[in-house]
């Protein structure tokens, strides 16, 4: 998992570098995370890593890597569970004042939920595409970094089921051009 972690964060960092047009002046790439919980078919704490975009006006394109520590919310001795995801979503941000920023955003997912018991030895996972959206805001505390803070809605479709959570989280943008 952890190296998985690594690689993914290195693409989204080597994405921004490559995206970016440092001779603009405009500040084109950040980097963003955030923590915050799940509700719903997921529950618990998660935090998102990824790379946000600007692609032309207010349209920004947001990849982001996911993980979550306990998604199914069972705490018995024993019974493990995490599940991590890949995100792309289309943003559009409405400018409400100099600092003040409300963000909207559609987009695709792929999840993968692992399980695993230890006696006896047993684990399985599965993995599903899906959709999401959500919105919320983005304070900008200098040209450089912003607070953010919202909500997204998240499905996963299956043969077994679709999945619904919610997230609701708190995290920073670092803009690198």
């Amino acid at each position: 998992m952890k190296k998985s972690f690594i690689m993914v964060t290195l693409l989204f960092v080597l994405t921004a570098l490559t995206v970016s047009q440092p001779g603009s002046g405009r500040r084109n790439v950040s980097v963003i995370g955030s923590v915050g919980t799940a509700v719903s078919d997921f529950e618990g704490a998660f935090f998102d890593v990824g790379v946000e975009i600007r692609t032309v006006g207010n349209f920004y394109l947001q990849f982001l890597y996911d993980y979550y520590l306990n998604p199914t919310g069972v705490n018995v001795d024993g019974v493990n569970s995490s599940a991590y995801g890949f995100n792309l979503f289309a943003v559009y941000k409405f400018k409400l004042s100099k600092k003040l920023n409300l963000f909207t955003k559609v987009g695709a997912n792929y999840t993968t939920v692992k399980a695993s018991v230890s006696s006896p030895r047993v684990s399985a996972s599965n993995s599903d595409f899906g959709a999401g959206t959500g919105a919320g805001f983005e304070f900008n505390l200098n040209k450089n970094t912003g607070i953010l803070l919202g909500g997204t809605a998240k499905t996963i479709i299956s043969e077994s089921g679709a999945g619904i959570w919610f997230k609701i989280y708190c995290g920073i943008s670092f803009r690198l051009r």
